[in-house]
C-alpha cells in the first residue's frame, strides 16, 4: 500500500513540478508578450506623438510665415502711404515756390535764358519752341532777346515754366521745362531719402 501511496505521491510531485514548470513558462511567455506589446505600443505612441508634433510645428511655421508675409505687406503699404504723404507735403511746398517764381518779375529773364540755351543745345535746323500759353504771351514783347528763325507753339501738354525745343531737322527734343526738372528731382528725392519702393 505504501508503494501505491509513494507512487501516487511521486506522480503528484512530478505532475505538480510539471504544472509549475508549465505555469512558469506560460507566465514568462506572458511577461515577454506583455513587454513586447508595451514596447510596440510605446513605439506607436511615440510615432503618433512625433506625427502630431510635426503637424503642429508645420501649422505653427505656416502661421508664422503668414504673419511675416502680412506684416511685410502691411509695412510696404505703410511705407507707400508715408511716402505719398511726404511727397505731397514736400512737393506742395515746391509747387507754391514754383508758382511764386513763374509769377515773379525774375521769371521772364529765366524763360529767355532757358529758350536761348535750349536752342543752342538743339543745334542748327528748324526749331520749334513749345511753351505754355502764359509764357507765349510773356515772350511776345521780348522776341528781340531771343534767337531768330524759331517758331513758337503752345504745348499740347501741361508745361509748368521753361520750354521744350524740337529740332525738326535732326528729330531731337531738348526738354528744359520746370515740370521735367521737378519730376527728376522727385525721383532722386525718393532715392536719396531711401523712400523708394521697389
Amino acid at each position: 500500500m505504501s508503494t501505491i501511496n509513494e507512487k501516487l505521491e511521486y506522480f503528484s510531485k512530478i505532475a505538480l513540478e510539471e504544472a509549475t514548470k508549465k505555469r512558469d513558462e506560460i507566465l514568462q511567455k506572458m511577461k515577454e508578450d506583455k513587454e513586447t506589446l508595451m514596447r510596440q505600443k510605446r513605439e506607436e505612441f511615440h510615432m503618433e506623438s512625433q506625427e502630431q508634433l510635426s503637424k503642429i510645428l508645420k501649422a505653427i511655421e505656416n502661421e508664422k510665415n503668414d504673419i511675416i508675409a502680412k506684416s511685410f505687406s502691411e509695412g510696404r503699404q505703410l511705407l507707400a502711404k508715408t511716402r505719398e504723404q511726404i511727397k505731397k507735403i514736400v512737393f506742395d511746398e515746391v509747387d507754391l515756390k514754383i508758382n511764386e517764381f513763374i509769377n515773379s518779375s525774375d521769371y521772364i529773364d529765366y524763360l529767355i535764358n532757358s529758350i536761348t540755351n535750349s536752342c543752342k543745345l538743339a543745334g542748327e535746323g528748324e526749331l520749334i519752341v513749345y511753351l505754355c500759353k502764359k509764357d507765349i504771351d510773356l515772350i511776345t514783347n521780348n522776341k528781340d532777346k531771343l534767337p531768330s528763325k524759331i517758331l513758337f507753339e503752345e504745348a499740347s501738354d501741361e508745361i509748368i515754366g521753361g520750354c521744350r525745343v524740337l529740332n525738326k531737322t535732326k528729330n531731337t527734343i531738348i526738354d528744359n521745362t520746370i515740370s521735367k526738372k521737378l519730376k527728376q528731382s522727385m525721383d532722386s528725392f525718393f532715392e536719396i531719402s531711401c523712400l523708394r519702393i521697389d
